[in-house]
C-alpha cells in the first residue's frame, strides 16, 4: 500500500514521542510505500513563542485561540500538499489531532493516539480554562469523527473514544505500542542469597512516583535489611535530601548513544522487578520494555496501563489509593516467592514476544488497514 504519513516532525527523529514515531515509521515502511507529508511548519516556528508569551502574561485563552489558528493554517497547507499525493491509499496521522480538524480531503484517514483530550483533563493537564477545553474537545471530536479508522494504544483510550465521544466501536481498534529498546535479553535467575534488584525508569519525580519509591525502600530496609536495592534511571537525587546507599541514581541515560544504551541494557538484564508507581500514564512503553527484559511490573492501576501489565500474570496493578507500604509488601511477597517470581518473569517475556513488540504492532496495523488497499 501507499501511505501518506503526515507529521510536523521528521519521521526518523528518535527524540519525537520517546522514539515511538520513528519506530512506527520504520515498521510501516517494511511492506508499504510511505510518503512523508509535512504541513507549513508554523506550529514548530510560532507555537513555542506563542505558548511562552501566553504563559508569561497569563493568557491561557489566547493560547487556545492560537492553537485553533495554527490548526486552520496547517489544515489548509496539508489540504493543498495532499493534492499531489492523491494516489495514496490512506493518510496516517499519529497523535496530532490539530492536523486533521481543518484538513479537507477525500482520502481515508487513519488516526493513532494513546489518549483522548477528555482523559487528559486534570490527569496530565491541569488548570485549563473553559475556552481551552471547548476548543480542544471540538478538535478531538472532529478528528475522531473524520477518521475512517482509529488506532488506540490501550483499552482505556478506546473506551473513552466510544463512551465520551460517541464514536462507533467498530472503527476504534486497540493496537498496543512495542518496546523502544533493542531486544538483548539475557535470562538470569535470582538465587536465594542474592540481593533483589529493583528498577525504576522515569524523568518526572512527582508524576512517576519517586516519592513512593523512597518511602517503599525505607520500609523494605526496615523489614529486610540489605536485601533490596533499586536502580533509578532518568532522575538524580534531590540536593536537599539524603538517600540510602541502596537507591542508586543514574540520572538521564540516553538510549540513543552507544554508551547510554549499553548501560541501560546492562541494568535491565541485572534487574529482577520493575517498580513504577506512576500517577498518570497513557500507554506505558516503559512496561513493554520491562516485559521485554522479563521483569514483572508493579504499578498503580491507572490510565492505559491495564493493556501493558496483566494483573497476577505479568505483574500487579495496585489500587490508586495504595500506599508505599502496599508497594513494599507486594515487592517483598513476590521477591520471596521464588516460584511465582520465575513464572511472572516468563509471563512478562511471553507478553512482550506475543503482543508488546513492534513486529506485532506492524502485523496488526497491516491487517487493520488492508481494507484501504486500492
Amino acid at each position: 500500500m501507499k501511505i501518506a504519513f503526515v507529521s510536523e516532525d521528521k519521521l526518523n527523529d528518535v527524540s519525537v514521542w520517546s522514539g515511538t514515531t520513528s519506530n512506527i515509521y520504520d515498521v510501516i515502511s517494511k511492506r508499504n510505500e510511505v510518503v512523508s507529508v509535512r504541513p507549513s511548519g508554523i506550529k514548530l516556528f510560532c507555537g513555542k513563542v506563542i505558548r511562552k508569551f501566553t504563559k508569561w502574561f497569563k493568557l491561557p485563552d489566547l493560547e487556545a485561540f492560537s492553537d485553533e489558528w495554527i490548526a486552520k493554517v496547517e489544515g489548509k497547507s496539508l489540504s493543498q500538499k495532499l493534492k499531489s499525493h492523491s494516489d495514496v491509499d490512506f493518510i496516517f496521522v499519529a497523535a496530532e489531532d490539530n492536523l486533521i480538524e481543518f484538513l479537507h480531503t477525500d482520502i481515508p484517514i487513519v488516526f493513532l493516539n494513546d489518549a483522548t483530550f477528555n482523559e487528559m483533563i486534570n490527569y496530565y493537564w491541569f488548570h485549563l480554562t473553559k475556552k481551552q477545553i471547548n476548543i480542544h474537545t471540538r478538535m478531538d471530536q472532529t478528528t475522531l469523527d473524520k477518521s475512517a479508522l482509529i488506532l488506540m494504544a490501550s483499552e482505556w483510550a478506546k473506551n473513552d473514544a466510544v463512551q465520551t465521544y460517541g464514536i462507533n466501536e467498530s472503527k476504534v481498534k486497540v493496537l498496543p505500542f512495542g518496546a523502544n529498546l533493542p531486544d538483548q535479553f539475557v535470562p538470569h535467575q535470582l538465587e536465594a542469597d542474592d540481593k533483589v534488584k529493583l528498577l525504576f525508569v522515569g524523568v518526572e519525580w512527582e508524576r512517576k512516583g519517586m516519592d513512593v519509591i523512597c518511602s517503599m525502600m525505607d520500609k523494605l530496609n526496615e523489614k529486610y535489611p540489605h536485601q533490596f536495592e533499586i536502580n533509578v534511571i532518568g532522575l538524580n537525587g534531590l540536593d536537599d535530601q539524603k538517600f540510602p546507599d541502596n537507591i542508586k541514581f543514574h540520572g538521564f541515560v540516553s538510549k540513543h548513544t552507544d554508551a547510554g544504551l549499553d548501560k541501560m541494557i546492562k541494568i535491565y538484564n541485572e534487574s529482577d522487578i520493575f517498580v513504577l508507581p506512576t500517577k498518570a500514564e497513557c500507554a506505558g512503553i516503559a512496561f513493554a520494555e520491562a516485559s521485554e527484559y522479563g521483569l514483572p511490573s508493579i504499578t498503580y492501576d491507572t490510565g492505559g496501563i491495564g493493556t501493558y501489565v496483566i494483573n497476577d500474570y505479568s505483574g500487579y496493578r495496585l489500587n490508586r489509593s495504595a500506599t508505599a507500604m502496599d508497594f513494599a509488601d507486594t515487592v517483598s511477597d513476590l521477591a520471596n516467592d521464588h516460584e511465582k517470581l520465575v513464572k511472572m518473569s516468563k509471563n512478562a517475556r511471553r507478553l512482550y514476544k506475543t503482543k508488546l513488540n513492534w513486529d506485532a504492532w506492524e502485523h496488526g496495523f497491516n491487517k487493520l488497514t488492508h481494507k484501504f488497499d486500492n
